[in-house]
């Protein structure tokens, strides 16, 4: 995936949306995040990457002939459930990796601490000792 196709963050909400309502209008999407802008730039965006489609109704003229009508419903494609399942492993695979080099780090530091405490426990053992052998 390149950096044309990555998905952002309100991308990724549009996306996780439509997957759980199926078909969806712009004004549904605008209700459920009245903060998001620009929501039909935002959906064309998506069909143009092929992760939403617009739901056609055929409808047969007086002609006989059947032409697409737009229904005004969006959903998501089958590309589109992949590009979402991808970037949310890649979140979750990120999120583990830090974690693990936070983990890492903590632990190297406790352990820095630990021996750094034992050295002066150590040296105040040490000048106990020296200092008793003076009393002596």
């Amino acid at each position: 995936m390149d950096a044309s196709d990555s998905l952002g963050k309100y991308d990724v909400k549009l996306l996780r949306y439509l997957k759980k309502a199926g078909l969806a209008s712009v004004n549904q999407v605008q209700k459920r995040f009245p903060r998001l802008d620009a929501i039909e730039y935002r959906i064309d965006h998506l069909i143009q990457q092929m992760h939403v489609n617009q739901k056609y109704a055929f409808v047969k003229q007086d002609t006989g002939e059947t032409i697409p009508k737009k229904t005004g419903l969006f959903y998501i494609t089958e590309a589109g459930k992949k590009a979402l399942q991808d970037h949310l492993k890649e979140q979750r695979d990120e999120k583990r990796k830090n974690w693990h080099q936070t983990l890492k780090g903590q632990l190297t530091i406790s352990m820095i601490i630990y021996l750094l405490l034992r050295l002066v426990e150590f040296l105040l053992l040490r000048v106990q000792e020296m200092g008793l052998e003076w009393l002596s």
